[in-house]
C-alpha cells in the first residue's frame, strides 16, 4: 500500500481522535506518531465516555481511501433487524 494513503488514514483517524479531546474535556498525554498510538486523560469518566462515543461516530464518518476499504476487517458491515 503507498505510504500517502497509510499517512492519510493515520491523519484522519488522529483527527477524529483530537477532534473528541478537545469537546469532551480530554488531555492529549502522548503521541506516537510512528504507530497512531494516543494517550489521553479526562476531567471524568462521563467526558471518556463521552469522547469515546464521538470517536466511533466520527470514524465512521471518515471518507476512507479505497485502499484502506479493500482490507480484510476494513469494509463496512451492515446489520440489518436491530
Amino acid at each position: 500500500m503507498p505510504a500517502e494513503v497509510l499517512v492519510s488514514a493515520l491523519n484522519s483517524y488522529v483527527g477524529v481522535v483530537r477532534q473528541a479531546l478537545q469537546k469532551h474535556s480530554g488531555y492529549e498525554a502522548s503521541y506516537d506518531a510512528t504507530t497512531g498510538a494516543l494517550t489521553a486523560a479526562f476531567h471524568s469518566p462521563k467526558d471518556a465516555l463521552l469522547a469515546g462515543l464521538a470517536v466511533q461516530t466520527g470514524l465512521l464518518n471518515v471518507s476512507w481511501p479505497a485502499e484502506i476499504l479493500a482490507l480484510p476487517g476494513c469494509a463496512p458491515i451492515f446489520v440489518h433487524g436491530l
